[in-house]
């Protein structure tokens, strides 16, 4: 600071130190305001530090929430999956018990419809009669349909099959 700067100014107030506003104007002072301004800026780069070390605070406490959170949802969705998976082993007992009571064949117990033992005791009897149904008439069907791999009376040996495979054949 040069001397002419002392003297013009050798003791500013400012209106903070006196505690009250002033109504003179006080003169620039470049030194103390120079001051103010390095202050201010260290202030300021202690302030972001600090805010850097809280986003890292932060930023480990949200990781370790969605940590737990993770494992909660993990948890939850384990407890899900097993509990479908015993209603669904529990739903095929029951279903093989029902169709083993209508006498259905065990292929069958997978088709019963239904998830309580009365609906699919009500299908079992169902299939259970279209089943009854289509034996009956697969068996009147063979009585009266001849076999055709049953030889249609001719020898299985000899000539006369190897003439006939020749002609089908055409060769």
């Amino acid at each position: 600071m040069t001397e002419q700067q002392q003297t013009t100014n050798p003791t500013p107030t400012a209106p903070e130190a006196t505690g009250g506003e002033s109504n003179e104007q006080e003169p620039f002072d470049a030194e103390r305001a120079m001051e103010k301004i390095r202050k201010t800026n260290s202030e300021n780069a202690g302030l972001r530090k600090r805010l850097k070390e809280l986003e890292q605070f932060e930023t480990a406490a949200k990781a370790a929430e969605d940590a737990k959170k993770s494992e909660t949802q993990r948890f939850t969705e384990q407890l899900a999956d097993a509990n479908r998976r015993a209603e669904e082993a529990e739903l095929g007992r029951l279903r093989e018990r029902v169709a083993r009571r209508a006498q259905l064949p065990d292929e069958l117990a997978d088709r019963l419809r239904g998830n309580t033992e009365e609906e699919l005791t009500a299908d079992a009897k169902a299939l259970a009669a279209l089943t009854a149904n289509a034996q009956a008439s697969g068996r009147e069907e063979r009585r009266r349909t001849p076999d055709p791999s049953q030889g249609q009376g001719m020898a299985l040996n000899g000539d006369p099959l190897e003439d006939s495979l020749r002609a089908a054949l055409g060769i």
